[in-house]
């Protein structure tokens, strides 16, 4: 079992490279929203990647210190992922790993939650949160896991 949470970046300000846009005092403030509603089976455990814009870390760091749990990592696979390649990215997790959460971009993070809440449309807001169960045997197989949504949340 295998519990994956999507957590789309905080506003970002604008203006300058894509990656190098930081998080508005607004997106800090939603992330800080959503995170006082969220509720992890096992922060101790909690693995986060993170696309390496730096929205995107720091929405990580947000999280990491809100929960105060392990250090994000920098994924740059993540950057303005697919669908299908946020499920690369995750079927490259080590088996060992029991909860995992990505932060990233939309459209990838939206598709992806799509899919794994039976075709439900999910567009995640910024700050937005979705949380799957997934039963998985092999990580091979993500795109065809059994996933039970357990929590929406936005700002």
């Amino acid at each position: 079992m295998l519990t994956v949470h999507l957590l789309r970046h905080g506003n970002s300000d604008f203006g300058g490279p894509d990656l190098d846009r930081t998080l508005s005092g607004d997106g800090a403030d939603e992330l800080r929203l959503v995170l006082s509603q969220f509720r992890p089976e096992r922060v101790a455990e909690l693995t986060i990647l993170a696309s390496h814009a730096q929205r995107c870390q720091q929405s990580a760091e947000i999280v990491r210190s809100h929960l105060d749990c392990l250090p994000w990592t920098s994924t740059p696979e993540l950057y303005l992922a697919t669908h299908s390649e946020i499920l690369q990215v995750l079927a490259k997790t080590p088996r060992t790993t029991r909860e995992l959460m990505i932060v990233g971009h939309n459209p990838g993070l939206s598709q992806l939650a799509t899919s794994w809440a039976a075709g439900r449309p999910i567009g995640l807001p910024t700050a937005g949160l979705a949380s799957f169960r997934l039963d998985i045997s092999d990580p091979d197989f993500l795109e065809i896991a059994t996933a039970t949504p357990i929590a929406f949340l936005s700002p």
